[in-house]
C-alpha cells in the first residue's frame, strides 16, 4: 500500500461490500480478506479507487464480486480473464 489515502478507500470500498452484496446474498466474509485482495489486486492492476467507491449498485457489485471470485490467494493473479470496470487507463 503506497499512502493512507489509499488504505482509507479500501476500508470504505470493503465496508461497502460487506454491507450491500456480501451480507444481503448470506455470503460470510472477513473485512481483513477483502482488504487484502484489494490491494493486491490494486498492485497488480491499479483501481481507480475513488470511482469505484462512488458506483452505481451494478457496477459495484460487479467489480467487488468478481475480484472476490476471481482473484486467486495463491498465485496472486486474476483467474478467469476478469477484470475490473474500474481499472486505471493504461497508457498505449
Amino acid at each position: 500500500m503506497k499512502d493512507k489515502n489509499e488504505f482509507v478507500a479500501f476500508v470504505a470500498i470493503a465496508k461497502r461490500a460487506i454491507a450491500e452484496v456480501f451480507e444481503p446474498q448470506g455470503v460470510q466474509v472477513q473485512m481483513i480478506d477483502i482488504l487484502m485482495d484489494l490491494e493486491h489486486v490494486h498492485e497488480l492492476m491499479p483501481l481507480r479507487l475513488d470511482e469505484f467507491l462512488a458506483a452505481d449498485a451494478g457496477n459495484f457489485g460487479h467489480d467487488i464480486a468478481g475480484i472476490y471470485r476471481h482473484f486467486n490467494r495463491t498465485t496472486l493473479q486474476m483467474d478467469g480473464c476478469f477484470v475490473p470496470r474500474y481499472t486505471a487507463q493504461v497508457a498505449a
